[in-house]
């Protein structure tokens, strides 16, 4: 009979072999870790019933049951599987993705469009492309351990189309962002058409999307939980938000402001900058689209640091930096007519000068007929006007500008294109170190090199040349112009 030490021996030896083969079935079962176990803890079998395919793009996803209680933790996991159906061609550049309101996910992908993925528990929008094929199925509520079979069925994009207004003509260029609002991942961007129309194609049916407009001059507008298909849709834009503001002054003060800066509220960024008017007033044009901007304004013994809250419709309150801001005084207006006498050419340009006490104001127009109107003028007085014309001579005026609308008639002397060369020089003087002029009228020009061209008075006979910086100046006959109206000169060492 066997003594109490040889019994406890193959009690020992048994309780090893019992635990060696727990530890193997661990090892070919692993469990997650916060995972508690079950004697009962078994798996039924998935179910094995083949979906109906009915005219939408996916099938739902049913849960497959388990017995096993869902455990609790961060790593309570789940799986999703199933298969894609679409024509061969389709399924070989099949692209799956698996998004979540967090991140998207990539599944195994399989041949035959048969897919996998293992992930945290929760809810899953699961996309299918290929091409200009699309499929979507909305996979909610995964528990702990659960199988979910999900079967897609790829069929042609759809689209979200319509019209955008409120601009001043068609609203064409305005851009288009479509964005999945769960991931903020991009679907689709384009520009309106010249009638203002547009067109995002591509788009997964049953879908809600996110569409964003933003055009110039225009606040941007955002749609949200627009479905696809989606044919019609118009929107109107409204304009871009506007700022005045300015410094209030007593009867003959002297504006002491000079120069304002509009940034980001709280960013620091400058985006606009501008300076302060004779009424002390300044405006900005076209404001971001924030909740508010920091206005920073400078002048002589003034400073000043202001955010100014941008309200979702219309402009700002205008901002007054110093009271009393009282409305300015009608600005007197003036305007110049410019026509010139005999045959202008192509074009007629002309630029006014007006003089203030700290800064010239320099304004002009330019007109492809006769006369030419400077509008908006600050009446003045010493004011330069200088009139040039394609065909013609130009010419300078000193005027004294009254207010309304004021007249100039300035001649056209014709004048002709020279060419010249330059042979050699005289003295100290190069060909490079040569200068040209029409006249003693004129100005004079450095020569680049050997050649040279003029344009000057066709009542000129000659024209003008020296070598060096303090040479004299000689004269040079202008030989008679060619077919095109060219003239010609030749200079040659004397």
């Amino acid at each position: 009979m066997p003594t109490l030490a040889a019994r406890l021996a193959v009690s020992v030896a048994a309780a090893s072999v019992i635990m060696t083969g727990i530890e193997a079935l661990r090892a070919r079962h692993p469990r997650m870790p916060g995972q508690s176990a079950s004697p009962a803890e078994t798996v039924a079998p998935p179910t094995s019933a083949t979906p109906r395919l009915g005219p939408s793009q996916a099938l739902a996803a049913e849960p497959e049951p388990t017995s096993a209680a869902a455990p609790h933790g961060t790593f309570a996991m789940a799986r999703i599987h199933g298969r894609v159906v679409g024509s061969a061609a389709a399924l070989e550049d099949l692209t799956i993705e698996v998004e979540d309101l967090a991140r998207t996910y990539e599944p195994r992908i399989d041949d035959g469009g048969v897919f996998e993925i293992n992930l945290p528990v929760g809810s899953y929008s699961i996309v299918a492309s290929s091409g200009d094929q699309v499929a979507l199925a909305e996979v909610k509520g995964l528990a702990a351990d659960e199988s979910r079979e999900v079967v897609l069925v790829l069929a042609e994009g759809v689209s979200i189309a319509g019209r955008v207004e409120g601009c001043d003509k068609a609203c064409a260029g305005v851009t288009v962002y479509v964005h999945v609002p769960s991931t903020g991942q991009q679907a689709g961007v384009t520009e309106c058409d010249k009638q203002g129309g547009f067109a995002v194609e591509g788009l997964v049916p049953g879908r809600n999307y996110e569409i964003t407009f933003r055009a110039a001059g225009k606040r941007h507008l955002v749609l949200r939980d627009v479905a696809a298909p989606r044919q019609g849709l118009v929107v109107i834009l409204e304009p871009a938000a506007s700022l005045s503001g300015g410094f209030g002054l007593v009867p003959g003060q002297k504006c002491p402001m000079e120069s304002v800066t509009l940034g980001t509220a709280g960013e620091g960024d400058i985006m606009d900058n501008a300076r302060f008017d004779r009424a002390c007033r300044f405006r900005f044009q076209d404001l971001p689209d924030a909740e508010s901007v920091h206005v920073s304004a400078e002048g002589k013994g003034w400073h000043f640091e202001i955010d100014v809250p941008v309200p979702a419709h219309g402009d700002p309150p205008f901002l007054c930096l110093h009271p009393t801001c009282r409305e300015p005084e009608p600005e007197i207006k003036a305007s110049l007519e410019v026509a010139v006498q005999g045959n202008p050419g192509h074009g007629v340009y002309v630029r006014a000068a007006i003089p203030d006490d700290e800064r010239t104001e320099v304004t002009g127009c330019e007109s492809s007929t006769n006369p030419c109107v400077v509008e908006n003028l600050r009446p003045s007085q010493g004011v330069r006007v200088d009139v040039h014309a394609t065909a013609c001579e130009s010419r300078s005026y000193t005027l004294d500008i009254h207010p309304g609308t004021n007249y100039l008639t300035s001649p056209c002397e014709g004048i002709r294109e020279i060419q010249g060369v330059i042979h050699g020089g005289t003295g100290r003087g190069r060909p490079a170190d040569a200068r040209v002029r029409c006249s003693s009228n004129h100005p004079e020009r450095p020569v680049n090199g050997f050649l040279f061209d003029l344009r000057c008075p066709e009542r000129l006979p000659t024209i003008e040349y020296r070598f060096g910086e303090d040479g004299p100046w000689r004269s040079a006959p202008i030989a008679p112009g060619d077919a095109d109206g060219v003239s010609f000169v030749e200079i040659a060492p004397g």
